[in-house]
């Protein structure tokens, strides 16, 4: 609560902004607020100018930050959404995440290849099949793999050799038969 006098030392967190009364040899990582990755020399006897950026205020302890050294007491300027990393949350709750130029890319040929392979999928009935045998066979590799010994979760390169051999077989099977006639017919006369 603002006005609390906070005690804190080697290997504490800080739980609210606080402005030092008494310092002894006290180190904070600020990291999470400034990005700066070494430890801060803090003072509580500096004077610090009005409107200083944050890592120069080095009589004051933010929430959210750590004790490397020393130890010290402060009173309470500013908790929760008042502190600082509050006001960093807030600004970043207020943000939108718009998908990236990648993203938009991604998405738009996926749609593409998705039509695509409906499209060249004209015998739905086997190509539903090859999926079902493709996926039943997978499982039942993954089952064996435990079994034997492999570990889970399986490797990428393990699941690449699984899925080689689970889809291998019956794709080549699907792609030796000729397409039914007339599985995909659509009358607009009526």
């Amino acid at each position: 609560m603002v006005g609390d006098l906070l005690v804190f030392n080697t290997g504490n967190q800080i739980g609210a902004d606080i402005r030092l009364v008494t310092s002894n040899r006290l180190q904070i990582d600020e990291s999470s607020l400034t990005g700066e990755s070494v430890a801060i020399n803090k003072n509580a006897d500096g004077v610090i100018a009005e409107g200083a950026p944050l890592g120069d205020r080095l009589n004051m302890a933010f929430s959210g930050t750590n004790v490397l050294n020393g130890n010290g007491v402060g009173i309470v300027v500013a908790v929760g959404m008042e502190s600082r990393i509050g006001q960093i949350a807030r600004l970043l709750k207020g943000q939108t995440k718009e998908k990236t130029q990648l993203h938009k890319r991604i998405d738009v040929l996926a749609k593409k290849l998705a039509v695509l392979a409906f499209l060249a999928g004209a015998n739905i009935k086997k190509t539903i099949y090859y999926l079902l045998t493709a996926n039943v066979a997978e499982i039942i590799i993954m089952l064996f793999a435990a079994i034997i010994g492999w570990g889970m979760p399986l490797t990428g390169i393990q699941l690449l050799f699984i899925n080689i051999l689970a889809g291998g077989i019956p794709g080549f099977g699907l792609s030796r038969e000729k397409a039914e006639q007339g599985v995909i017919n659509i009358h607009l006369s009526e």
